[in-house]
């Protein structure tokens, strides 16, 4: 059994309905809530109007790759916090907003995006690291389930 650690993730874009299903079981399968020790995921109660939030716990590595999978395979962006573990591995965020569009940093245990020195040795200006950070915090789009 490897290292276990939490994972949040925000999921957004147009999901064909004749994919909820299939989509709803990558959910379950890592026992994703819609709160921290909240309710299991329900397809049929998706927020109107908002990403879609999914807290998971005791998760290995902190991930749900085949979650992952299945959004860039259907045009669904999304940002994922995972927790660290001491001595294994440090928290992360990233963030996937279409092909080519992908970014990974270590992150604190409270979602926030850090640099190491030598990360910022690579930039030039202040404006330069405020780009790169803001990648991670772009806006995810609305969740739809559409026909």
């Amino acid at each position: 059994m490897g290292d276990r650690a939490q994972c949040s993730i925000e999921i957004g874009g147009n999901l064909p309905a004749a994919l909820l299903e299939e989509f709803a079981g990558h959910v379950a399968n890592y026992d994703l809530r819609t709160d921290w020790s909240g309710n299991p995921y329900d397809p049929q109660t998706n927020p109107a109007g908002e990403m879609l939030n999914l807290f998971g716990e005791e998760l290995n590595g902190g991930l749900v790759e085949t979650l992952e999978q299945f959004c860039k395979a259907n045009a669904l962006q999304f940002r994922r916090w995972s927790g660290g573990c001491p001595g294994a591995f440090h928290p992360e965020l990233v963030v996937y907003y279409g092909p080519g569009d992908e970014h990974e940093i270590t992150a604190t245990e409270d979602e926030h995006p850090v640099l190491t020195l030598q990360e910022i040795s690579r930039f030039e200006t202040i404006q330069d690291i405020k780009d790169f950070v803001a990648r991670f915090t772009r806006d995810i789009p609305t969740f739809t389930i559409v026909p």
